[in-house]
């Protein structure tokens, strides 16, 4: 090999390890960040009461994550991700529908009590 093709071919090295470096760091930064906003999904779950500021906050996790996991392309670490980040919206749920049950109970009893105290 004269100089100039082993340039070129050093450039071509160069340039495929670059390439593969950018798409490790790009995968690794995605699955940090997922794994971060996991982990404020669950304290808001954990942590705070239902209420519209906090279903909000829920409703922007499942948009930006949903939006991440969308850029991935390894198919098992995509369903891996969707997959956990399915579960927590699921938990949310679950929070808002005993909270919402909570209320018509409390408003039940409040009729009950009413009709009870008006006889």
């Amino acid at each position: 090999m004269d100089n100039k093709e082993n340039f070129e071919r050093k450039e071509e090295i160069k340039e495929k390890l670059y390439k593969i470096v950018e798409n490790l760091t790009k995968k690794a930064f995605e699955e940090v960040l997922l794994e971060q906003y996991y982990e404020v999904a669950e304290k808001c779950i954990n942590e705070k009461p239902y209420n519209i500021e906090n279903h909000l906050t829920m409703i922007g996790f499942a948009f930006e994550t949903n939006k991440i996991i969308s850029l991935i392309q390894d198919e098992k670490i995509k369903e891996k991700y969707d997959e956990k980040g399915q579960m927590i919206w699921d938990k949310w749920q679950e929070k808002i529908k005993s909270t919402v049950n909570g209320f018509d109970l409390m408003q039940a009893i409040n009729k009950t009590m009413e009709k009870e105290t008006k006889n």
